[in-house]
């Protein structure tokens, strides 16, 4: 998958700056927290992919995957879950609820894009479609 656009949920600052840097060769957005997030997504509908923890704030990340579900429906883009050590159950709940990867933190910028790579190609509508 070659993402048009990636949304990064993370609170932190420094962790903000950080995936802007490892992923400075895709077009980035970012949000603060699970309602942010939505409220982004509704700003740009070319985003293709959705990187967050388990627990973006204000939100699980099973319950902002139901919110992407509903407000979004087949439009709603990939998300890949960064999950930490001991946290297999709820990693897998997120997988359950329609999370399309998961990468374990800490991790290699390398890995991050070989899961963003292996993601299946999504049907979006392009700018010339009519």
């Amino acid at each position: 998958m070659e993402p048009r656009k990636i949304l990064i949920v993370e609170s932190s600052r420094n962790m903000r700056t950080a995936y802007g840097l490892m992923l400075r060769e895709y077009p980035l957005i970012f949000a603060g927290d699970g309602r942010e997030a939505i409220e982004r997504l509704g700003n740009h509908l070319d985003v293709d992919l959705v990187l967050t923890g388990l627990n973006p704030g204000h939100y699980t990340v099973v319950e902002l995957l139901g919110e992407l579900r509903e407000k979004l429906a087949g439009d709603a883009p990939a998300v890949v879950v960064f999950s930490s050590e001991g946290r297999d159950e709820e990693t897998q709940g997120a997988l359950e609820a329609g999370a399309a990867a998961y990468v374990h933190r800490p991790f290699l910028v390398e890995e991050l894009k070989a899961v963003i790579a292996a993601l299946p190609p999504r049907h979006f509508p392009t700018d010339d479609a009519e």
